[in-house]
């Protein structure tokens, strides 16, 4: 019977055939190792840093030679990263952009990579490493 029903449904044109589905796009892990702090940006402390990515929005006060460690998050494909001082953030006192870099899934399986952040007299490095 369901033969019969299939077959009829073919020849009336209600059926259509359906590309089979490709596996899930894999997701990477993007796995901070640190971030560290060279030079600090202001002159009477510890910079605010603030590393932004994959919606997330870490925070941390560094002085110079100190680092911090950002959280892991899932990926696929790149994503951008924003290393910010954060200060007042208004027009008197804004926050100072020190630089951006792109992870890549590429990157995946390629051990620590590192990233050089220089911006408003500071130097930040981020180590980190792309897995599965």
């Amino acid at each position: 019977m369901r033969r019969f029903l299939l077959a009829v449904a073919m020849s009336a044109g209600l059926l259509v055939s359906v590309p089979a589905l490709t596996a899930a796009a894999s997701a990477e892990t993007f796995v901070p190792v640190r971030l560290t702090v060279w030079d600090t940006e202001d002159w009477t402390g510890a910079d605010e840093v603030s590393m932004r990515y994959l919606g997330n929005d870490w925070q941390m006060p560094l002085n110079n030679n100190q680092f911090g460690v950002p959280d892991a998050k899932t990926f696929s494909g790149s994503f951008g990263i924003e290393v910010l001082d954060l200060d007042l953030g208004n027009w008197m006192d804004p926050h100072d952009l020190i630089g951006t870099h792109t992870v890549s899934a590429e990157q995946k399986g390629r051990g620590e990579q590192s990233a050089h952040f220089f911006g408003h007299g500071a130097h930040y490095e981020l180590r980190y490493r792309v897995e599965d």
